[in-house]
């Protein structure tokens, strides 16, 4: 049975005997060294890229780009069946509603 909001009282010596203290403490100090890494490690990045930069591979650019025109060659027979599509749903909810 869970206690009513009027049964629970705060009692910090059973805080202070769990040494609660200290561990809150000591888990401060690790998330505070964890971001002093983190911030460290971000610092140094453009350092570390660079020295990277020599065994990564460079990005990829193909030789001859691809033509926008060419990327959907039924560019027309698409569009023309979408808006047909489109056409016959809007008579459809027109003729329900």
């Amino acid at each position: 049975m869970v206690p009513a909001a009027a049964d629970v009282t705060i009692d910090l010596t059973r805080a202070v005997d769990a040494e609660a203290i200290g561990i809150v403490l000591t888990g401060m100090l690790i998330v505070f060294c964890a971001l002093i890494l983190i911030t460290l490690f971000i610092s140094q990045l453009p350092r570390l890229l660079e020295a990277l930069a020599s065994v990564l591979p460079e990005e990829y650019e193909p030789s001859h780009p691809a033509d926008p025109e060419s990327s959907y060659p039924d560019e027309d027979a698409i569009v023309a069946a979408l808006s047909y599509i489109l056409h016959q749903e809007m008579q459809q909810r027109a003729a329900d509603g």
